[in-house]
């Protein structure tokens, strides 16, 4: 009984943590991190790709070749910036809290393949980026079910 209520009172302990003002702004600053390296690493590497025109080939020469390409390869680079800070950012928020609001990236993705890219956007495509749009603004404005405890608590 003793060892269940010290379990629970560090529960509550890192529960309280967890909601803290500094928590919670880490955890801001990671998502717009996981967002922004989103965004520009894919911008790159199409960008890149573009350069380098389609590839429909069984030579990994061409596909080196791809790869070296500045454009993608930076693009490369910050994408895998990207994952490392999406990891940090699973590591410190739930799941249901991550997908939603780091989809917002696929709203900027659009917007940016738009007007950087020339992308031309459907109408349909855009009516898909307004619900994505709402859907990350309710998952903002929702609670967190599931605590840093629960994280680091629950065995294994």
């Amino acid at each position: 009984m003793a060892t269940q209520i010290r379990s629970t009172s560090a529960r509550t302990t890192l529960l309280d943590q967890s909601r803290s003002p500094k928590f919670v702004s880490k955890t801001h600053l990671l998502t717009a991190i996981v967002v922004f390296t989103n965004v520009v690493g894919n911008i790159c590497l199409s960008h890149g790709m573009q350069q380098v025109g389609t590839i429909v080939s069984t030579s990994p020469a061409d596909y080196l070749r791809a790869l070296l390409n500045p454009w993608v390869l930076a693009g490369t680079c910050t994408l895998a910036v990207w994952m490392i800070s999406d990891l940090a950012l699973l590591s410190r928020a739930d799941l249901t809290f991550v997908l939603p609001v780091t989809a917002s990236a696929y709203v900027f993705i659009a917007i940016a393949g738009h007007f950087l890219l020339g992308d031309q956007i459907s109408w349909q495509r855009w009516l898909g980026i307004v619900v994505i749009s709402l859907g990350v603004i309710m998952a903002e404005e929702t609670p967190s079910l599931t605590s840093a405890a629960e994280y680091r608590e629950s065995p294994r």
